[in-house]
C-alpha cells in the first residue's frame, strides 16, 4: 500500500523509486549492483507473499482484513486486526463484520486476494517505469505456481504423505465440510490414524478421526461418508509403506494442537479486563509450543460452539 499510495500522481512518482531503493538496501541488500534488481525485487516480493499464503491456507488462518496496507513486501503477517483461525471448516468464513455480505477477504478468497495485492504492487513499479510492464506480467505469473507446489508440500505433510495426494485431501475436506469439522482438531487426529484397520475403528472411522469429525452426532450417512474417506486415506498411507511412528511424528510436527481461538482469547481478555492475568499467561505459554501436547491444556482445543459465530467473539470489526 505504501507503494501504491502515491502511484496514480505523477508528480509523485519519484517517491515510488526513493521508497523502493530504501527497502531494497535495508531488506533485500542482495539484490544491490543488479541490473536487474527491481525486476528480482518483484519476483522475491511475489515470491514470498505467494508462500506466506500456502502456510496461511495450510493452518486454516484467515486475515480478515486483506487491504493493500495490510500486507508486507517482507511476506510476513502484519496487521492483526480481525483475523481467525477456521473451528468448522467453512471456506467461506470470514472474521471480519464488514465484510460478511461480500466475504472479500474469506479464507476461500485469500489466494485471490493476496495476488490481486501483488498487481497493485507491480502496477505501482511499472507507472514508476522501474519495470517493463510485460516483464511484470512475467513475475506476476508466478505466484500460482508458487503458491500450489508450497501448499501442496505443506498438505501432503499434514496428510504424513510423502507426496500431495487430491483425491485424499479433497475427500477428507469434503467430509469435514459436511459436518462442520474443526479444522485444527481433523488435521492433528490424523498423526492418530493407524495406516491399516484398527480394532478401535467405529463402524470403519478412525477413533480420533472419529471424534474430530463429530463422534456420536454424526449419522449412519454421515459415518459411512468419513469411513470411505479413511479408507481412501490409509491406502494412500500403505501405497507409500512408512512406517505409523516416523510418519506420525512428522506430522505431529507441522499440525498444530492449539491454535489463538477467538472465543479462547475472549475468555482471557475478560478476566484480564477484571485484573486476572493468569488466563493470558497461560494461553500464551500454552501457544508458546503449538504443537506438542501439553498437559492441562484441553480446553484450548475446544470448538467454538456450532450454534453460530458470534458477533465480538468470533466475528470482529476492523476497528477491534
Amino acid at each position: 500500500g505504501s507503494f501504491q499510495l502515491p502511484s496514480p500522481r505523477p508528480e509523485d512518482l519519484p517517491l515510488v523509486k526513493q521508497l523502493a531503493d530504501y527497502a531494497i538496501a535495508e531488506h533485500f541488500s542482495d539484490l544491490e549492483g543488479r541490473d536487474d534488481k527491481y525486476e528480482a525485487w518483484l519476483q522475491e516480493v511475489v515470491g514470498r507473499t505467494a508462500r506466506l499464503t500456502a502456510a496461511w491456507q495450510s493452518v486454516g488462518f484467515v486475515h480478515g482484513v486483506l487491504n493493500t496496507d495490510n500486507m508486507s513486501i517482507l511476506g510476513e503477517t502484519i496487521d492483526y486486526g480481525p483475523y481467525g483461525f477456521l473451528e468448522r471448516f467453512d471456506p467461506s468464513f470470514t472474521p471480519n463484520t464488514s465484510d460478511l455480505d461480500g466475504r472479500r477477504y474469506s479464507f476461500r478468497n485469500q489466494p485471490q486476494m493476496c495476488y490481486w495485492n501483488c498487481v497493485q504492487f507491480a502496477t505501482a513499479l511499472c507507472r514508476a517505469e522501474m519495470i517493463p510492464q510485460e516483464r511484470a506480467e512475467e513475475i506476476l505469473i508466478s505466484f500460482s505456481d508458487i503458491m500450489t507446489e508450497d501448499y501442496q508440500t505443506r498438505m501432503a505433510a499434514k496428510l504424513g504423505l510423502l507426496t500431495y495426494n487430491k483425491d485424499v485431501a479433497v475427500a477428507l475436506m469434503g467430509a469435514m465440510y459436511e459436518d462442520d469439522a474443526d479444522f485444527t482438531n481433523t488435521f492433528r487426529s490424523l498423526g492418530r490414524v493407524s495406516s491399516s484397520p484398527a480394532d478401535d475403528d467405529i463402524d470403519g472411522v478412525p477413533a480420533a478421526l472419529f471424534k474430530a469429525a463429530g463422534g456420536g452426532d454424526l449419522k449412519p450417512e454421515r459415518r459411512a461418508a468419513w469411513a470411505a474417506a479413511a479408507a481412501a486415506y490409509r491406502a494412500a498411507l500403505q501405497a507409500e509403506g512408512r512406517p505409523d511412528g516416523e510418519r506420525a511424528a512428522g506430522q505431529d510436527a507441522v499440525n498444530p494442537a492449539y491454535v489463538a481461538r477467538n472465543h479462547v482469547m475472549q475468555e482471557a481478555i475478560a478476566k484480564a479486563e477484571e485484573g486476572d492475568y493468569s488466563e493470558v499467561n497461560r494461553l500464551v505459554d500454552v501457544l508458546k509450543q503449538p504443537f506438542t501436547e501439553q498437559e492441562g491444556a484441553e480446553a484450548y482445543t475446544v470448538p467454538a460452539p456450532k450454534a453460530g459465530v458470534r458477533v465480538g467473539v468470533e466475528l470482529l470489526s476492523c476497528s477491534s
